[in-house]
């Protein structure tokens, strides 16, 4: 095998992997989720008809921070939970450009782009460490993951104007890596490879490809990639359930976090609550009464439950109580009754904001559409 080849398959080891079941396109074709598509520098991840193709990855992870349904990870990549070892102190987090100083420290996390790390991410970093010190790289506008800057920067904002209700946006500080050495060990000036290092460093990596190969194509029972382990939305909530013990005053009203509710006459299909893959959404039957209900500390904001609504109910709103996040409980969305259509006079199951039954809805929207002016 020549070194070009070797280096290929090498580089497909820091490759992204895609557990196919989770992956909201997957679930249902109405669904026009387009995330990891969207984020690539290298437009390496195709959407089509067979399902989502990867190809010409850089290994930068901008796909799995945002993919809503936890359906991407890089097998070397641990950003949330145990790597951290333990709250209290400071931690420091930076990218792959400046990875040695995170192989001198304990509490220093290493990712492929500081733009990957998804805002749950930082929201409990700053539950759990007094600073967590995030190192710009002086190099991000020449780096070739073109908007892994912006990225970063607007999840930093996001998480700083949600830890800014419990006052402690402070604890998240961005530096430039000039400022690296004042807070890290120093390290040894990196020395070049001879051609006989070279060669034994491929040797070596040609020996763990084996092993390296199984554990990709393999999956372990009971995780979905080391990468993303851990539920991103759980790992809020701990967090800011944290937060709201430790706030000197009484926890914030509502939250900055998108959620469902509906806004448009609902016929109780069924079928937001039977697709969503988190298990957000429930509907049943008490006495003649229908009720749809949303736990919103499950909800991933994934938009599956707004594509496939037939009647266009769902919308989302920009806020969520407080309270109703934290307690991890159901509560009713929308409840609707046996009623008689005003038009035909048959009769349906609705919620209150529906006058007449889906025949008729349906027959007058068909008419919005043929005589827009009427």
């Amino acid at each position: 095998m020549d070194l070009l080849k070797a280096s290929a398959l090498l580089q497909g080891f820091r490759q992204v992997v895609l557990k196919s079941q989770n992956c909201i396109r997957n679930i249902s074709p109405r669904s026009r989720c387009s995330c990891c598509s969207d984020v690539c520098p290298v437009n390496g991840v195709k959407l089509t008809s067979v399902g989502i193709i990867i190809e010409d990855c850089i290994g930068c992870g901008l796909c799995v921070g945002v993919c809503p349904g936890q359906a991407l990870g890089l097998p070397t990549v641990d950003w949330i939970g145990e790597t951290w070892g333990g709250g209290g102190g400071e931690i420091f987090f930076h990218c792959k450009k400046i990875k040695a100083e995170s192989q001198l420290n304990s509490r220093g996390i290493t990712v492929p782009c500081l733009g990957a790390v998804p805002v749950e991410c930082y929201v409990s970093l700053a539950a759990n460490y007094s600073s967590v010190y995030l190192y710009q790289p002086q190099s991000c506008g020449q780096c070739e993951i073109k908007n892994g800057l912006p990225m970063f920067e607007a999840s930093v904002e996001s998480a700083k104007q949600l830890l800014q209700l419990f006052d402690v946006h402070e604890r998240l500080i961005i530096h430039s890596n000039e400022a690296l050495s004042g807070f890290l060990p120093g390290r040894e000036t990196a020395r070049a490879l001879d051609r006989r290092s070279f060669l034994s460093m491929i040797a070596l990596n040609m020996r763990r490809a084996p092993a390296a190969i199984i554990e990709i194509a393999t999956p372990v029972p009971g995780t979905v990639f080391s990468g993303n382990q851990l539920n991103r939305r759980k790992e809020l909530i701990s967090a800011l359930k944290q937060l709201a013990l430790r706030a000197s005053g009484s926890p914030p009203v509502s939250l900055p976090i998108i959620t469902p509710q509906i806004q448009q006459p609902c016929y109780f299909c069924g079928a937001c609550a039977k697709l969503c893959p988190a298990g957000a959404l429930r509907q049943s039957e008490v006495a003649d009464v229908v009720l749809l209900e949303i736990n919103p500390s499950l909800c991933r904001a994934c938009n599956l439950c707004f594509n496939i609504c037939p009647q266009g109910a769902i919308a989302f709103s920009p806020a969520v109580d407080t309270q109703d996040l934290l307690s991890e409980k159901f509560k009713i969305l929308s409840a609707g009754e046996q009623k008689k259509c005003s038009n035909c006079e048959s009769g349906y199951v609705a919620n209150s904001l529906a006058e007449v039954c889906l025949r008729c809805r349906f027959v007058a929207m068909r008419g919005e559409i043929k005589n827009p002016e009427v």
